[in-house]
């Protein structure tokens, strides 16, 4: 069972605290957290993204996806600008040609999100809502069935703290296009 977890703090730099505290613990589904995503809005709505990324395997395609669930819950242009980032540094033609076009296999637009992945209107909605100015966001995607331990240690961080359960299918979905997993 796979998880997308969100998780809004009300200071622009603890998210990222969060995602290194819980890196340095090394649960077992620890290397979910490789692929995190950290997002900061500053004060004059600059929407700043940390992804710690190995661009050998399959980092731009993490990136293609980070890039277009952004601009799914966010609306941000910036979204696009993470996805041209990992194409610029893609060591692979064929993965650097996908991601920039938007087609094929490695690269997804916030459409693939709503109407092949089925991400739920209400979740994007309260993401969206959760991250304003002078705050800070992390996001996984939980391979592991250990989202009750996360969630917790979230909330006990200070966090706010949204997920969904994403259906077999939409795992399968994932597998199929980004080749994650």
């Amino acid at each position: 069972m796979s998880e997308l977890v969100a998780t809004g703090f009300k200071d622009p730099y603890r998210a990222a605290e969060v995602l290194n505290e819980l890196q340095r613990r090394q649960y077992k589904w620890s290397a979910d957290l490789d692929n995190a995503l950290v997002v900061t809005q500053e004060e004059a709505s600059e929407v700043k993204v940390q992804l710690r990324i190995d661009l050998s395997s399959h980092g731009a395609k993490w990136a293609s996806l980070w890039g277009s669930f952004l601009g799914l819950v966010l609306f941000e242009t910036s979204a696009d600008q993470l996805v041209d980032a990992a194409a610029a540094f893609s060591t692979e033609a064929g993965l650097r040609s996908a991601v920039q076009k938007g087609s094929r296999k490695g690269s997804a637009d916030n459409k693939w999100w709503r109407e092949n992945l089925c991400i739920s209107k209400e979740f994007v909605r309260d993401i969206g809502g959760m991250i304003q100015p002078g705050d800070s966001a992390l996001f996984i995607l939980l391979h592991a069935n250990e989202s009750p331990i996360l969630l917790r240690y979230l909330r006990n961080q200070g966090g706010t703290a949204l997920h969904t359960t994403l259906s077999p299918r939409q795992a399968e979905l994932l597998h199929e296009v980004f080749s994650i997993r």
